[in-house]
């Protein structure tokens, strides 16, 4: 009878192995999914920061350029070109 038991005991041990690796199969695939989902959600979120930077650049261009700040020191600021005899020229030496 031991010679009977023993194909038994492989087909069970056979199963329970197939059982296993379907579970394994499974539990990587669900795995897979939350990463691809995540980084498809971090993908979204580096175009919409790239689409941000870009504004900002070019916000930061129009705020620094120089009729940008001289129409706000005039207009703000109530400052004024200087004239060539309000000039002063100062040499510093070593």
């Amino acid at each position: 009878m031991t010679v009977k038991s023993k194909p038994k005991a492989s087909v069970v041990l056979l199963a329970i192995v197939n059982i296993a690796s379907a579970i394994g199969l499974v539990y990587t695939t669900h795995l897979v999914r939350q990463s691809t989902a995540e980084l498809q959600a971090l993908r979204e979120q580096s175009y919409q920061l790239d689409a941000e930077y870009g504004r900002l650049l070019l916000e930061a261009s129009t705020l620094g350029s120089h009729a940008r700040v001289e129409a706000v020191a005039v207009d703000q600021l109530g400052m004024q070109i200087p004239k060539q005899e309000q000039v002063e020229v100062i040499e510093v030496q070593p």
